[in-house]
């Protein structure tokens, strides 16, 4: 964990970042942050465990908190690598509010995801956090239904393939149905449906019909 000093040095830094002059950028603390971002990811890739993995990224993210609320609070909307792998992270860590809150920043300012996550920002944010519900209704976990309706808004203008918009919809339905909401559930189902035959609710929505009568 930082040290309060630590904390407030993230947070200098970062609002100087996101004044988006150059200068600024090639600050040497700036560097440093980056270093540890490194030193963090060859970290995690000597793990071979995605859930010791998970686990790893909760307990390292408190650690750029303090850069990430500096950003979000005072940034004007340079492009910020360490802004987008922590939103990455933090989804994959099971803090989805914490990634909306990255994301919401990321989008309205056009943020771009590194080439390495093959993805524009929007497709990339929902199909991780509709990858991370399915897989937590798999397990017997309870989503937040507001929060994937927070992100079907937020990344609604944004283009993306049919085939990821539908897992988000799959995903609302499922959570939806999860909270007892069977016509909202019926609703996103076939929004997913609509957009990719192949979405894989088919089954989901059968079973609504059958419940209704």
């Amino acid at each position: 964990m930082l040290t309060p000093a630590a904390k407030r040095r993230q947070q200098v830094l970062a609002a100087r970042l996101a004044t988006d002059d150059t200068d600024v950028r090639a600050n040497d603390e700036h560097a440093l942050m980056l270093m540890q971002l490194h030193q963090d990811k060859q970290m995690l890739s000597q793990i071979a465990s995605n859930q010791a993995k998970a686990e790893a990224k909760r307990r390292i993210l408190p650690n750029y908190d303090a850069w990430v609320e500096s950003v979000l609070e005072n940034g004007a909307g340079a492009q910020d690598d360490i802004l987008i792998n922590i939103m990455v992270w933090r989804i994959d860590a099971g803090d989805i509010a914490g990634a909306l809150d990255i994301a919401d920043y990321a989008l309205a300012h056009n943020l771009r995801a590194r080439d390495d996550f093959e993805r524009s920002t929007a497709c990339l944010v929902t199909e991780e956090i509709a990858n991370q519900t399915l897989a937590s209704l798999e397990a017997e976990g309870s989503p937040d239904a507001d929060q994937l309706l927070r992100l079907r808004d937020m990344t609604e203008g944004h283009d993306m393939p049919d085939q990821v918009r539908a897992k988000l919809y799959k995903a609302l339905g499922r959570t939806l149905r999860n909270d007892g909401d069977n016509a909202g559930a019926l609703e996103a189902f076939n929004r997913a449906l609509a957009l990719h035959d192949k979405s894989g609710v088919k089954l989901d929505i059968k079973a609504l019909l059958k419940e209704q009568g």
